[in-house]
């Protein structure tokens, strides 16, 4: 573990440099997924944060439309079946020594504790009734694509982890309160960005994690005309490798909706996982409204890693290239 890591890096000259941070998990027993975006452009002073909550299925590009109203916005209404909260926020602040300690435009994350078991605190508040108050506990050593074989591919940035965390606590809106218990992810990036090239390339990712954190899944896997890029980890039994090679036959209905599928994950031990992902319980669309294809979502789901076992995951994809 290396805690330096988890603060904010020095921006170089370049124009586009960015640094993000995000926390993506779904709860189960709620069926409510959670995606916290924040990222910002040091040497544009520009910041903007994202904040989507739901429930239930919502075809694209509603978060698209959703971010652009400028302000919180909710559809449905907590304790539905179907619900989705969606709030953004743009502006010329920047972040520099104190990204760990970030405050704006209602949001607000801390980082609690360093080391193997360090912590984030997020809070979100509109300013009328909305609140966000979760914690998000790292369940493993941070995984950095910089130490992987091929490193991290420099037109997607200088270095960036995935980590499997916990996420605990409630969300109130309309003056209805969910509480929230569940696994999921947090990305942490920073580095130049080839937009050019990004835009030519699909991105799929998938994670799982069990409730002991023993067997892990964090795979991003990069599609270009002419590359194919596995970055990520498997964990099996608490032993970690780098993912070697990915399988998958996920299935999608005319909308883009993720509806499940197999998946089977080969690590550089050899050792080979065969994974299939249910439909997901809750998922959100984002996109272009005028190419069908364009965007992708965010979705929560389950995985059946062997008769009867069965564990909480997401899945994610963007076919920004279409």
């Amino acid at each position: 573990m290396r805690p330096e890591l988890l603060r904010h890096h020095p921006a170089d000259d370049d124009r586009h440099y960015r640094e993000s941070l995000y926390f993506n998990l779904g709860d189960p027993d709620s069926g409510v997924g959670v995606w916290i975006y924040f990222w910002t452009y040091a040497n544009q002073n520009v910041t903007r944060a994202l904040i989507a909550l739901y429930k239930g299925i919502w075809p694209k590009p509603i978060l698209t439309r959703q971010a652009r109203q400028g302000k919180a916005t909710i559809t449905g209404s907590v304790g539905d079946d179907r619900w989705l909260f969606v709030a953004h926020a743009a502006g010329d602040q920047s972040y520099g020594e104190d990204f760990d300690a970030v405050s704006f435009g209602g949001l607000e994350i801390a980082l609690t504790a360093t080391g193997g078991g360090h912590r984030h605190s997020v809070r979100y508040t509109d300013g009328e009734g909305a609140l966000i108050d979760l914690d998000f506990a790292a369940r493993d050593p941070l995984w950095l694509y910089g130490d992987a074989a091929h490193g991290c591919p420099p037109w997607l940035g200088t270095d960036r982890y995935h980590q499997a965390v916990l996420g605990t606590g409630t969300v109130t809106i309309g003056g209805r309160t969910v509480a929230i218990d569940g696994v999921g992810d947090s990305d942490h990036s920073w580095g130049s960005r080839d937009y050019k090239r990004m835009a030519a390339a699909d991105f799929d990712y998938w994670a799982w994690c069990s409730p002991d954190a023993a067997d892990q899944l964090s795979l991003f896997r990069l599609r270009e005309p002419d590359l194919t890029q596995y970055l990520g980890h498997l964990t099996v039994g608490g032993e970690t490798s780098e993912v070697a090679d990915v399988g998958d036959g996920m299935a999608y209905d005319d909308h883009g909706v993720p509806l499940g599928g197999r998946l089977v994950v080969t690590d550089r031990l050899g050792r080979t996982v065969e994974a299939r992902a249910a439909a997901p319980y809750s998922a959100v669309g984002y996109g272009d409204p005028e190419r069908s294809w364009s965007g992708g979502y965010e979705s929560v789901t389950r995985y059946e890693l062997a008769p009867g076992r069965t564990v909480a995951g997401l899945y994610s994809y963007s076919r920004l290239g279409a």
